[in-house]
C-alpha cells in the first residue's frame, strides 16, 4: 500500500466489498458528491470521516495507521490506533445528527450554483470566521444556507449546527437556543443552573464547551435579534475552530464579519427575441416552470407563453418566494391573466395575489405582504417614513432627488396647496438610507455616473406607496415628484441645442422611469394639468432624438385630452405644437396638419407672435411633406416676415425658417436656391451658438453637394456634421451622415470604408426603429456582398428593402430619387413588385442578417 493515494486505496476497498459510492455516503454520514471527491483525490476527509472509512471499508488493524496518515499526512502513522467501535459509532452518531438538523430541502435549488461556490470560498478561508448572507425578504437566503452548509458539513470534524431564529424575538434567548439546538442544555444546566439560562453564565459555559470543536454554525433569520450580534462576535473570539454563516435582512456590523447580498435571480433580456429552450436556462423562468408544474401537472414553457412568463417574473423582480406564489396561481389563471393583474392598477393588486403559499412555510413567508410587513416592522418610525415616502420613484434616484422630495414638506409650486405629509425632523439622511440599505429594503445601483442612484423591488415599492395612500400622503408626494422631474426636463430643454446636450440626454435616460410615473400622475383625474402640458413641452425633445416617437405622441394626446386643458391656453397651444412636431416626424402629416392648425388659433387668439411664427414654420414644413409646394413657401415667408418683425431675424427659430425654405427650393430642384438658403441658416445658427441647427445645416449642404456632383465638398460637410451629431448624441443624423459617407465611398470604390459606414448606420437605424434608413443602408451593404460574390444574400436584401421603397417612392428627396433609380439601372431594385424567385426575407430578417458577425468577412 506504499505506493497508492488515499483515493485509490478507498475505491479499491469500496469496489471489493461491492458498495457503490452512494452507499459508502451513507454509511459515513457524508455526501456522493464527497465520496466521488475523496476518490479522485481532490478532497481530504476529515479525521471522523477517515475513522468511519476505516471502519467500513474493514481496514485491519495492521494497515489502520497507513490508511490514516494517508487520510491525514500530520498524524504519524506510529502514534495511529484503531478506534475503539464505540467511538466509532459515536462520531457517526454526532455527524449524521448535525446532518439531520439541517433541513432537508425538498425541491431543487435553481440558478445559485455560481453563489454556492463563492460563500462556500469565503467560508473556506483561514481568516473568514463569519458570513452573513443578507438580501430582501423571499431572496432565498435561507435556501442557500442550507446548501452551502450541505456542501461543506463533511469538511468539518463537528459538523453543522442549523438553528433557526424566526420564532425568537428577544436577543437574549438566542444563546440559550443556540445551546438547545447543540444538545448541549443538561450539561451546561448543570454548570449554570435551568433558571440562569437566559444570563451571562450560559455563554461562558457554552464557550467552555465549544472552544475546541470545528464546527459550522448556521444562525438563520437574524433581522429581529441584532443586538445578539455581540454575542457572536465573543463565541468567535473564544472558539477558534468554530464558524458562523448568517441569514439576515440586515447585516449585524460586527468586526470579521464578511457579508454576501443574495441578488434576485437572474432575468432574461426582454429586448432580445429568445426561444422557449433558451428561456429556460433564466433561473427565474426555469423556476417558475418548475413551480408551475407542481400544481399544473400539463404547464409547458411554449412560443406563446414563454415571453409573457418573461414578463412575469420581471414584473416580480426575479424575487424566488414571489416567483414560486405567482407559479402557483397557473392552476387558476392563465399567463396573460396573471400578467394582467400584475401590472395593472386593480383591487387584487400584486401584493394580494402572491398569497397562499405551501402551508408548512413560516407565516411571513406565506405571502409578500407578510414577507415585507416583516422587515417594515422591523424599522424605526424615522425609517418607515423614508422608506414609504422612497415608494413615489420608480426605476430608482439620486440622494439630490431624495433630499428634495422626500425631507420637509413644502408648499406647492402651482396650486399653493401644502403637503400633507407628517413631518418628522430630518427623515432624510444617510444614516437612515444606509439603515434601508442594511435591511435589504433599498439598494444602490450601478451607473457610470458619479452621482450614485438608489432602488427598491418594486414590490417593495407597490408595498411603500399602499402605505402612503393609507396616510393620505401619496397625492401630495405624487405633485412633488411631478414637480421636481418636470423641473429637471424643463432645464435639459433649455440645454438640448448646446455643448451639454449629451450629458442631459444621460441624465434624462436615467430618469426615464420617473419621468413616466411623473406623467402619470399629471395625466391621472387627481393629477395636475398645467404641468402635465408644460411637461410634454419640455419633454418633445427627447422624445424625438432618443426615438421615442410613439410614446411621447400617446402622453401627449392623454394630456391634451384632460377635461381642464382648454383652462390652459398658452400651455394648451404650444403642447398643440409639440404634438404636432411629434406627428409630422412619424409622417403623419395629416394629424400633424391638423394639432398645427389648432395651435396656430390659440396663439393667434392670445396675439403670441412668436408662437404664431413658429407654428407657420410647421405648417410649411407639413405642407412641402404633402407636395404643396406653394403653400410650404407661402408660410415659410409669413413666419420669417413675423420673427423679422419682431426683432428676432438672428434666432435659432428664423435660422430653422430660413432651412425649411431651403428644403422646399430642395424639393423644387433649385438647387442654387436651396443653397443660399441654408448657407444663410448655417450662418444664423453659428451667430445663435446653436449647435443643433448647424449640425443639420451642413448635413443639407452635403446632400445638395452630393446632387451637384461635388462629392469631395460633401464628404467635408458630411463629416463635419458626423462630428456635431456625435458631440450631442443625435443618433439620427449620425445615421444619415454615415450613410451618405457609405454612399460616396461606394461611388469611389471603397468598399472597406462603404461597409464600415453603412454598417454604423445600419445599427444606428436599428437602435431608432427607423425602417427607411434601414434599407437605404441594407442596399448599400447588398450592392458590395454582391460584388463579394455573395449574389444570393444581396438579392434577398434589395427583395426586402423594396416595399419600403415603394411605399414612399411619391415622397422621395432628389438625392434618394437619384440613388434609387441608379439601383434600378443596374438592377437591383425593381419599381414593381418583385417576381425574384429568391425567398424574401422581412426586413428585420435581412437586417439582423446583415450584422453578423461572419456575413460581410
Amino acid at each position: 500500500m506504499d505506493t497508492m493515494t488515499f483515493g485509490a486505496w478507498v475505491k479499491q476497498r469500496r469496489r471489493a466489498l461491492g458498495l457503490s459510492q452512494a452507499e459508502l455516503a451513507q454509511h459515513v454520514a457524508c455526501s456522493t458528491e464527497t465520496i466521488k471527491k475523496i476518490e479522485r483525490g481532490v478532497r481530504r476527509p476529515s479525521s471522523q470521516i477517515a475513522e468511519l472509512l476505516a471502519r467500513h471499508l474493514k481496514i485491519t488493524a495492521d494497515d489502520y495507521g497507513a490508511f490514516m496518515h494517508l487520510a491525514r499526512p500530520e498524524m504519524s502513522p506510529d502514534l495511529i490506533t484503531p478506534a475503539p467501535r464505540s467511538v466509532m459509532r459515536s462520531t457517526r452518531r454526532r455527524l449524521a445528527q448535525h446532518e439531520g438538523r439541517l433541513p432537508q430541502p425538498l425541491t431543487p435549488l435553481i440558478g445559485r450554483t455560481q453563489d454556492i461556490e463563492n460563500v462556500c470560498a469565503i467560508l473556506r478561508h483561514p481568516e473568514v470566521r463569519l458570513v452573513t448572507l443578507t438580501g430582501p425578504g423571499g431572496v432565498g437566503k435561507t435556501r442557500l444556507g442550507i446548501q452551502v452548509a450541505l456542501t461543506l458539513q463533511p469538511e468539518l470534524a463537528d459538523g453543522v449546527c442549523f438553528v433557526s431564529l424566526a420564532a425568537i424575538n428577544d436577543p437574549h434567548s438566542v444563546i440559550p437556543t443556540i445551546v438547545q439546538k447543540l444538545g448541549k442544555p443538561r450539561s451546561i444546566a448543570q454548570t449554570t443552573g435551568l433558571k440562569e439560562l437566559r444570563e451571562q453564565p450560559v455563554l461562558e459555559a457554552l464557550l467552555d464547551e465549544i472552544n475546541d470543536r470545528q464546527l459550522l454554525l448556521v444562525l438563520d433569520n437574524f433581522e429581529q435579534v441584532l443586538p445578539a450580534a455581540r454575542q457572536v462576535a465573543r463565541l468567535l473570539m473564544s472558539a477558534p475552530g468554530v464558524k458562523v454563516l448568517v441569514t439576515s435582512r440586515a447585516a449585524l456590523h460586527v468586526t470579521g464579519e464578511h457579508e454576501f447580498a443574495v441578488a434576485p435571480l437572474l432575468l432574461p433580456d426582454l429586448a432580445q427575441a429568445i426561444s422557449p429552450e433558451a428561456l429556460l436556462l433564466s433561473p427565474a423562468i426555469a423556476l417558475f416552470v418548475q413551480r408551475a408544474q407542481a400544481v399544473k401537472a400539463d404547464f409547458s414553457l411554449t412560443p406563446q407563453n414563454a415571453n409573457v412568463i418573461a414578463k412575469i417574473c420581471a414584473q416580480i423582480d426575479g424575487l424566488p418566494l414571489a416567483i414560486e406564489l405567482a407559479a402557483a396561481r397557473i392552476k387558476l389563471l392563465t399567463a396573460q391573466s396573471l400578467l394582467s393583474r400584475l401590472t395593472t392598477a386593480r383591487p387584487d393588486g400584486p401584493l394580494d395575489l402572491l398569497a397562499n403559499g405551501a402551508s408548512d412555510r413560516p407565516g411571513r413567508h406565506q405571502t409578500i405582504r407578510h414577507t415585507i410587513d416583516w422587515s417594515y416592522n422591523l424599522l424605526n418610525e424615522r425609517e418607515q417614513v423614508l422608506f414609504c415616502r422612497l415608494g413615489v420613484f420608480a426605476g430608482g434616484c439620486t440622494l439630490e432627488a431624495i433630499a428634495a422630495i422626500c425631507e420637509k414638506p413644502e408648499a406647492d409650486r402651482l396650486a399653493a396647496t401644502p403637503m400633507a405629509v407628517s413631518s418628522a425632523a430630518q427623515v432624510v439622511s444617510l444614516t437612515t438610507l444606509a439603515a434601508l440599505i442594511d435591511h435589504s429594503l433599498l439598494h444602490r445601483t450601478e451607473n457610470q455616473a458619479d452621482e450614485p442612484r438608489f432602488a427598491m423591488l418594486e414590490l417593495l415599492r407597490e408595498y411603500a406607496l399602499e402605505r402612503l395612500a393609507a396616510k393620505e400622503e401619496l397625492a401630495a408626494l405624487c405633485r412633488q415628484h411631478a414637480w421636481y422631474y418636470f423641473s429637471l426636463a424643463e432645464t435639459a430643454l433649455s440645454v438640448l441645442q448646446g455643448p451639454e446636450r449629451s450629458t442631459w440626454l444621460r441624465q434624462l435616460d436615467m430618469e426615464h422611469d420617473n419621468l413616466r410615473a411623473a406623467l402619470a400622475w399629471c395625466c391621472s383625474a387627481a393629477g395636475d394639468t398645467e404641468i402635465g402640458l408644460r411637461f410634454v413641452t419640455a419633454l418633445w425633445q427627447f422624445w424625438l432624438v432618443r426615438g421615442y416617437l410613439q410614446e411621447g405622441r400617446t402622453w401627449t394626446a392623454k394630456v391634451l385630452a384632460k377635461p381642464d386643458a382648454s383652462s390652459f391656453k398658452p400651455q394648451l397651444a404650444q403642447a398643440l405644437n409639440d404634438a404636432g412636431l411629434l406627428a409630422w416626424s412619424q409622417d403623419d402629416v395629416d394629424a400633424a396638419i391638423d394639432l398645427f392648425t389648432q395651435s396656430l388659433a390659440l396663439f393667434e387668439s392670445l396675439e403670441d407672435k412668436v408662437g404664431s411664427a413658429c407654428v407657420l414654420n410647421h405648417l410649411g414644413q407639413a405642407a412641402r411633406l404633402q407636395g404643396r409646394y406653394q403653400d410650404a413657401v407661402a408660410y415659410g415667408v409669413q413666419s420669417l416676415d413675423l420673427f423679422n418683425e419682431l426683432g428676432l431675424a438672428g434666432s435659432a427659430r428664423a435660422a430653422w425658417a430660413l432651412s425649411n425654405l431651403g428644403e422646399v427650393a430642395y424639393f423644387q430642384g433649385d438647387y442654387q436656391q436651396a443653397l443660399t438658403y441654408h448657407q444663410k441658416s448655417l450662418a444664423v445658427f453659428q451667430g445663435a451658438h446653436e449647435v443643433w441647427g448647424s449640425a443639420w445645416q451642413f448635413y443639407r449642404l452635403a446632400v445638395i453637394a452630393r446632387m451637384t456632383g461635388e462629392d469631395e465638398t460633401a464628404a467635408i460637410q458630411l463629416t463635419e456634421s458626423l462630428s456635431l451629431f456625435r458631440m450631442l448624441s443625435g443618433t439620427e443624423g449620425c445615421a444619415w451622415c454615415l450613410f451618405q459617407l457609405g454612399k460616396i465611398n461606394q461611388k469611389r470604390d471603397r468598399s472597406q470604408a462603404a461597409v464600415a459606414h453603412f454598417v454604423e448606420g445600419l445599427q444606428l437605424f436599428q437602435k431608432l426603429d427607423e425602417e427607411y434608413g434601414l434599407a437605404w443602408c441594407l442596399i448599400g451593404l447588398a450592392h458590395e456582398v454582391k460584388h463579394a460574390g455573395q449574389a444570393e444574400s444581396a438579392a434577398s436584401w434589395f427583395r426586402s428593402a423594396e416595399p419600403i421603397f415603394r411605399a414612399r417612392r411619391d415622397h422621395m428627396a432628389p438625392l434618394e430619387r437619384v440613388d434609387f433609380q441608379e439601383h434600378v439601372r443596374r438592377g437591383e431594385l425593381s419599381e414593381a413588385p418583385s417576381e425574384d424567385p429568391v425567398p424574401a426575407l422581412t426586413l428585420t430578417q435581412a437586417v439582423a442578417q446583415a450584422l453578423r458577425p461572419t456575413t460581410l468577412d
